[in-house]
């Protein structure tokens, strides 16, 4: 089935080498012209004073080295870049998923109140952007690949918790903050037809060698989790995001993922394996934790795009699957996003959810399957 293409820019520099030798050619090329405009200033006042002038091998050598930084820029910079459009994916993992599962029917947790409490009343951000913003672009990118798409190997940060195979790696590749980066750098590459997906965390490539943080392979027709992980929660990216076709459609039909600078330090509960919580009060939020947007929130403020975001978070909730520096829902990159409609997304806070109890859901804590 044919789910679409991407619609992007045909060049894209990576993080790693590219951006250093484009940064490089822009400081020396910047010392370069004050250099030059020094010694041709120099020139000028001995020639004004009848003096002779010097020897023009400084003039020359500063001057080819401008021009040489000033082409190695014009190759690297990424003129032609633009936002991606990506198409809507189908539903990557099996029914039972727990990532496919309503959080309406579920019970309140014990000590909601207090783990709210302790999130602090923190507006809620959607963690995407259709624009550029600083050289950076927002919220998750993906990438369709096939058997064809070259693979390379990675050396990783971390290779106990990662996934020890080719991962395929189009040109261009759509990478999380490009085309300047910032932050984790994810990328994800998506097989429909070959039923995979890889995920990377702090991709860069330093001339001819790939390296990463971690690694991920995920089955999409299973629902064990891989060894690799490449979120602190150990949970896929792509599949908690919204997208924007899906929003335009006026539902979303899947739990979606949070993060929050508040999460408990050591502790992580199903759904998510894994944690890098910072924060020592017993009431903090553990990673994997399940949210729901309570259904008496005001969503009168909401712009059309950020009101089914709200009320996806009010159906199927958010499960808490990363640290993060403001509490944010993760949802795909793409052009056609309306920032200031999803700004008013800010318009409800932390203060405004509720911790629901998914215990009774888990199956297997090595798996995502949910009960039904």
């Amino acid at each position: 089935m044919d789910h679409g293409e991407i619609i992007g820019p045909s060049s894209v520099p990576l993080p790693g080498s590219d951006l250093f030798v484009l940064s490089a050619a822009i400081v020396i090329g910047f010392v370069a012209v004050i250099a030059l405009s020094v010694l041709l200033i120099r020139r000028i006042l001995r020639h004004r004073r009848g003096q002779p002038p010097h020897r023009r091998v400084g003039l020359v050598l500063w001057g080819a080295t401008a021009v040489l930084a000033l082409c190695i820029g014009l190759v690297l910079w990424p003129f032609g870049f633009f936002v991606p459009e990506f198409p809507q994916l189908p539903r990557l993992f099996p029914e039972n998923a727990f990532i496919y599962t309503p959080a309406t029917g579920l019970p309140l947790a014990d000590g909601t109140t207090e783990t709210v409490e302790a999130i602090g009343d923190r507006p809620l951000f959607a963690a995407t952007s259709g624009t550029v913003r600083s050289g950076r672009t927002g919220g998750l990118p993906f990438n369709l690949v096939d058997s064809d798409t070259p693979r390379y190997r990675f050396d990783f940060a971390y290779p106990g918790a990662s996934d020890d195979t080719g991962y395929p790696i189009p040109d261009p590749a759509y990478i999380q903050s490009m085309p300047f980066y910032y932050g984790d750098n994810h990328y994800v590459g998506i097989d429909l037809e070959g039923r995979r997906m890889w995920e990377l965390a702090n991709i860069r490539k330093w001339f001819w060698s790939w390296q990463a943080g971690g690694g991920a392979l995920w089955d999409l027709d299973s629902l064990e989790y891989p060894k690799g992980l490449t979120t602190a929660s150990g949970l896929p990216l792509i599949p908690l995001a919204y997208g924007f076709d899906e929003v335009a459609s006026g539902s979303i039909d899947h739990v979606l993922g949070i993060s929050m600078p508040t999460v408990r330090a050591e502790d992580h509960q199903w759904p998510a394996r894994h944690t890098d919580g910072p924060v020592r009060d017993p009431a903090a939020p553990m990673m994997g934790t399940w949210f729901r947007l309570r259904s008496d929130a005001d969503l009168s403020g909401l712009g059309p795009q950020a009101r089914v975001i709200a009320e996806a978070l009010q159906e199927y909730g958010a499960v808490l699957m990363d640290t993060g520096g403001s509490v944010a829902v993760t949802g795909l990159t793409d052009s056609r996003w309306d920032d200031d409609d999803l700004r008013t997304l800010t318009e409800l806070s932390s203060d405004d959810l509720e911790v629901v109890d998914a215990s009774g859901l888990m199956v297997d804590p090595q798996s995502m399957e949910a009960a039904r």
